[in-house]
């Protein structure tokens, strides 16, 4: 179940409200995927084989990190986001693969718009066409503009007469 939800989360239609909580959660998914942080190191000890231990770090963030926090990153951007990651994967060392699991999806499902579902839509304006994310919730119609990184400020918009 958390490698589905994690698709949802990687691709933004559950939306992580901040940068540390992305990073845990991606944490989470390299402890799973990968195993320890430690081990990995320990596994590679020339300066060549370490080169193959960055690249994983570096891989986990793009898989497991909302791509909206990586697709037009920089390079340094990825350098950070990889060091922050590694940091909080190495604090994972020792936790199996079922608690990372059950850790994962309890933090996705404490997401607010976790359990919504949300559709990609596209809206004509005199900037052109903005793409954003709708959905239903309790009678109202909630406008996600998918270029923003606050979620919590979505518009809502009530349904009369429709």
């Amino acid at each position: 179940m958390a490698y589905q939800v994690s698709k949802s989360v990687h691709a933004g239609e559950i939306p992580v409200p901040n940068r540390d909580n992305s990073i845990t959660m991606a944490a989470l998914l390299s402890q799973m995927e990968y195993g320890d942080w430690s081990a990995l190191v320990a596994q590679k000890p020339t300066p060549s084989e370490l080169g193959e231990v960055a690249e994983v770090g570096r891989d986990a963030v793009l898989l497991f990190c909302p791509r909206k926090m990586t697709h037009l990153a920089l390079d340094h951007d990825l350098a950070s986001l990889q060091q922050q990651l590694e940091a909080k994967w190495e604090g994972l060392d020792g936790m199996t693969r079922e608690a990372c699991a059950k850790r994962y999806v309890e933090a996705v499902q404490d997401l607010d718009r976790y359990g919504i579902t949300s559709f990609q839509a596209e809206v004509s304006s005199a900037r052109g066409v903005i793409c954003v994310r709708v959905a239903l919730v309790e009678g109202q119609i909630h406008v996600i503009h998918s270029s923003t990184t606050c979620y919590g400020m979505a518009r809502k918009l009530s349904i009369k007469n429709v």
